[in-house]
C-alpha cells in the first residue's frame, strides 16, 4: 500500500532516540494473522496500484472520501465516483465489474473457511495514507505534539463523529490503533515510510502493538492481519495529524 519512493520527497526525516528493547522483549507478542493477510495482501496490493495509476482527484472528492463517515452516503458515493472516474486503473485478480463500488466491496481473501475483507478499506486507507504522509514534513508529530492542550479532545470530537454509525468491529480496530499511537507516534511514521509487508513495517508493527498494553485491556499476545493494521494505522494518522493542526481536513485546495 506504499506510495512509489519518489512520491514521497516531501516526508520529514523520522528520528527514534534511546534505548529500545528487543522486539522479543516486549510486554505484548504480535503473530501474523497468516490464512487472511495472504489475502489481503493481494486486495492491498491492488488497491496500490490503483491508487499510484489514477491522476490527482478533486480535494473536495478527496474530503467527502477521508473526512466524512465511512460508511455512510457521502463517503460511499465519493468513493464511487473515484473508481468509476479511474475505471481504466482498477482491477482485481478475479475482477467483476459491479453497480456500486462505495460500500465495502467484498473480495475473498481466504476459502476454507470462507473469509471476506472489503476492498473500500483498502482503497481509502490508501487515500489516508498519501494525505498523511504529505504533511508529515509540516506537522509536529511527536509525543510532545499528541500532549498539547486540546489535541486529545480534538480528535475524539472528530472521530466519536465521523465513526458513530461504522461497524462495531471496524470501529474497535480503528480506536485501539489510535491509541498505540497515541503512546508512540513516531512509530506510526515509521511504518508508513516502510514498504508494506517488510522486515521495517514488521518491527514497526511490533512495537507500536508491543508497547500498547493500556489499549488492549492486558492482551499479552496478538494475533492480527498486517494489512488491515496498515490501514487503520493510515487513518489513525490522518486524524492525530488533524487534531494536531486544529483542522478538520488535511486536504488543501489545489
Amino acid at each position: 500500500m506504499a506510495q512509489d519512493r519518489e512520491d514521497r520527497d516531501d516526508t520529514a526525516d523520522i528520528v527514534v532516540t534511546g534505548e529500545e528493547a528487543p522486539v522479543e522483549a516486549l510486554p505484548i507478542q504480535t503473530e501474523e494473522s497468516a490464512t487472511v493477510s495472504i489475502g489481503t495482501r493481494q486486495v492491498g496490493s491492488e488497491a496500490g496500484r490503483f491508487a499510484r495509476c489514477v491522476p490527482p482527484q478533486p480535494p473536495q472528492r478527496l474530503r467527502a472520501i477521508l473526512d466524512e463517515r465511512p460508511n455512510g452516503p457521502i463517503s460511499e458515493g465519493a468513493l464511487h465516483d473515484y473508481v468509476v472516474r479511474n475505471r481504466g486503473c482498477y482491477g482485481t485478480m478475479s475482477y467483476q465489474p459491479r453497480a456500486y463500488y462505495g460500500q465495502c466491496n467484498s473480495q475473498i481473501v481466504s476459502e476454507a473457511p470462507p473469509v471476506f475483507a472489503c476492498r473500500t478499506l483498502f482503497d481509502r486507507g490508501l487515500l489516508f495514507e498519501q494525505a498523511a504522509m504529505k504533511q508529515a514534513r509540516s506537522i509536529d508529530f511527536s509525543k510532545e505534539a499528541m500532549a498539547a492542550p486540546g489535541v486529545t479532545q480534538r480528535f475524539l470530537a472528530r472521530e466519536d463523529e465521523r465513526n458513530a454509525s461504522r461497524a462495531q468491529a471496524q470501529k474497535t480496530f480503528f480506536f485501539a490503533v489510535s491509541c498505540m499511537i497515541r503512546i508512540n507516534p513516531e512509530y506510526a511514521l515509521l511504518l508508513l515510510e516502510a514498504e508494506p509487508n517488510s522486515d521495517a513495517e514488521t518491527e514497526m508493527r511490533a512495537r507500536l502493538i508491543g508497547n500498547g498494553s493500556a489499549c488492549l485491556g492486558g492482551i499479552t499476545d496478538v494475533q492480527v492481519d498486517s494489512n488491515q493494521f496498515r490501514v487503520f494505522t493510515a487513518e489513525a494518522v490522518y486524524g492525530w495529524m488533524a487534531a494536531i493542526a486544529g483542522k478538520q481536513t488535511l486536504v488543501e485546495d489545489s
